[in-house]
């Protein structure tokens, strides 16, 4: 509400919840005389955590569908916006992912997929991913698919984005369990999930837009995001759209 001009009368219908969830993101806090960062603590220890972290996130979406779920007799629409990580959490709120991403997770798969959400509540869903931690293609399974007509993506990712690329001493670990694949747009990912959601006939439901550029990027966090005016313009419309 800082940055962007909001209709007040639209804001005071309008019900707005941040959702915290307990990731195990490190920060490095760097100041000097001329600038203050919050950097990513990226090193070989966070990519190996990525697999519990990201079960983790499937666990919390579980919740939140539990709580969509409690709603009823909700004659309006639903939006989310997430970040990084994050899009996990959305993502398994609203669709059960490709068994293949649980490997030997088979009991938390059977958990996740005993919970369907009641997505015939809402009037529309409205989801926008932005910078993506997760796989492309095996994120929405077709059979997941089929329950959400009444859903919109919008998959805003970033090839230049550092913390996506997973890049240490120039070695890249995009690909390193397929789990920034889809945000880094790691070997044409991004596309490929294009390509696949057209072929499954949900073309009309997803958006594909880039929200970061070489020249303006910050860092991977979300208040990084908000510095960038490609991101801005996204987030404005995303906001202020009815």
């Amino acid at each position: 509400d800082k940055a962007y001009e909001v209709d007040i009368d639209k804001a005071n219908k309008t019900l707005f919840i941040k959702v915290f969830w307990p990731s195990t993101s490190r920060k490095k806090v760097v100041i000097d005389d001329k600038s203050f960062i919050v950097k990513n603590k990226i090193n070989f220890y966070s990519i190996s955590a990525f697999r519990s972290i990201a079960t983790r996130s499937y666990l919390v979406g579980h919740s939140l569908r539990t709580v969509l779920n409690g709603i009823t007799n909700f004659d309006g629409n639903v939006s989310f916006f997430s970040h990084s990580l994050g899009a996990q959490v959305t993502t398994s709120t609203f669709i059960i992912p490709d068994k293949s991403l649980f490997k030997k997770d088979t009991i938390l798969f059977k958990y996740l997929s005993n919970n369907r959400l009641h997505q015939n509540e809402f009037k529309e869903v409205k989801l926008f991913l932005n910078a993506p931690a997760m796989p492309g293609v095996l994120s929405f399974p077709k059979n997941s698919m089929d329950d959400t007509q009444n859903t919109r993506w919008i998959i805003g990712f970033n090839p230049t984005d550092k913390v996506l690329r997973k890049t240490i001493a120039f070695i890249r670990f995009g690909d390193h369990n397929g789990n920034t694949r889809l945000g880094g747009n790691w070997e044409n990912e991004t596309w490929e999930l294009k390509d696949y959601i057209s072929k499954i006939n949900k073309k009309g439901q997803f958006e594909f837009i880039q929200t970061g550029l070489q020249y303006d990027i910050f860092g991977h966090d979300f208040f990084c995001y908000l510095n960038q005016p490609l991101f801005q313009k996204h987030f404005k419309d995303f906001i202020t759209e009815r």
